[in-house]
């Protein structure tokens, strides 16, 4: 993707920051071949900046401006649907007219609107859809996508009395309940946390909450022989994360390797306009369905996912698929998954047959204000 400088600019070395040594700086007009887009210092409001093939970052406010469709993406992260769509679009595209999910897709530089629909007549939704955004109006295609329901993707069984069944000896593994996909750690402390859903660490029905309560530590046991694993001292399910944050007993020692992936990039990746025009390709190792390899598809603003207690409305979530079906299943919730480079993309939340739907990891290390564990 071609960008022009539209004033004088730093070139950035290694990293998306201000605090990044300076290489050089490019004049005004200048073109810069960004292969990425990823998120770093804000500068006037504006936190997007630029990667290009040799790992320099260029802040995105120093070229010209980005289209329409570049823009609706990035303010969607932020912003509710409600302040894009009419209330008329929103009160029509509901559960009960079969419509599970409403998301957003590039086809080309083409920014269009996804509507993920379990019903028997999508030729009654809508062809066009009006976005508004910075005052500005546009009538946005309307692609429909077929399918099941979405639900989280663990198997919850109320007789089970045991939280997760994981070995965590390596990093990853299979579970009645769901998956760890990965450890990270807390600035300032030596010790190391896992991360996996919260729905999966508070498995127990009888028990179930959406939130660690006030003051409690809740133990999270192995299933094989009932030993303490750890204890949840950080999580919740909300509007648009699912997370627990696991501290590990002492004598439970984590691998840094997730398998037939490897060790992990110690630098999350966002998923860009560039990549879901390019389908980027993602991999995930999962309690249940092991290595599996999908492509980011869509970006869904929001969906409506069954918990089996009750049905929660989850928003901004990477849309994930291999040639029309799911890349995870049961028992595969909380499983990370990562590109190519093995940079963390996010973590498995639930989906369809035909979709996996992934929380982006970047929201979860902010939430518990944590980074990826690396040697």
């Amino acid at each position: 993707m071609h960008k022009i400088t539209n004033t004088y600019l730093n070139v950035r070395i290694g990293e998306a920051s201000t605090s990044a040594p300076c290489r050089e700086y490019l004049a005004p007009s200048t073109t810069v071949e960004v292969v990425a887009a990823v998120t770093g210092t804000m500068i006037d409001g504006n936190n997007i900046w630029f990667r290009d093939a040799r790992d320099n970052y260029y802040w995105s406010g120093g070229f010209e401006g980005s289209s329409f469709s570049e823009r609706l993406i990035y303010h969607l992260r932020e912003e509710r649907l409600e302040h894009f769509m009419s209330r008329e679009d929103i009160a029509f595209l509901t559960p009960e007219r079969g419509v599970q999910g409403i998301g957003w897709g590039m086809e080309g530089e083409q920014c269009y609107i996804s509507i993920f629909y379990s019903g028997a007549a999508p030729e009654q939704l809508p062809k066009f859809i009006t976005i508004t955004m910075d005052e500005v109006a546009q009538r946005l295609p309307v692609k429909v996508f077929s399918t099941t329901p979405f639900a989280i993707h663990s198997v919850l069984q109320p007789s089970d009395v045991v939280k997760n069944g994981l070995p965590l000896t390596d990093a990853n593994g299979s579970v009645n309940t769901g998956s760890i996909g990965y450890f990270v750690k807390r600035k300032n402390d030596l010790g190391t946390f896992a991360v996996t859903c919260y729905h999966v660490a508070r498995s127990h029905l009888d028990a179930f909450d959406t939130q660690v309560p006030a003051g409690q530590n809740l133990k999270v046991f192995q299933n094989a022989d009932g030993s303490l694993v750890g204890n949840i001292i950080d999580g919740l399910i909300g509007d648009d994360v699912d997370a627990a944050l696991i501290a590990l007993e002492p004598d439970v020692v984590p691998n840094l390797l997730i398998p037939q992936i490897g060790q992990l990039d110690p630098h999350p990746r966002d998923i860009t306009p560039l990549d879901l025009e390019n389908r980027l390709p993602v991999f995930m190792f999962g309690g249940e369905s092991n290595l599996q390899h999908g492509r980011c598809m869509n970006i869904m603003k929001r969906a409506i996912i069954n918990y089996g207690f009750e049905s929660k409305v989850m928003e901004n979530l990477i849309v994930v698929q291999n040639e029309g079906r799911a890349i995870s299943k049961g028992g595969d919730s909380g499983a990370w998954v990562v590109d190519e480079h093995n940079a963390a993309v996010g973590m498995v939340i639930g989906g369809g047959d035909a979709f996996t739907l992934v929380i982006p990891i970047s929201r979860i290390l902010s939430r518990f204000k944590v980074s990826i564990a690396h040697s």
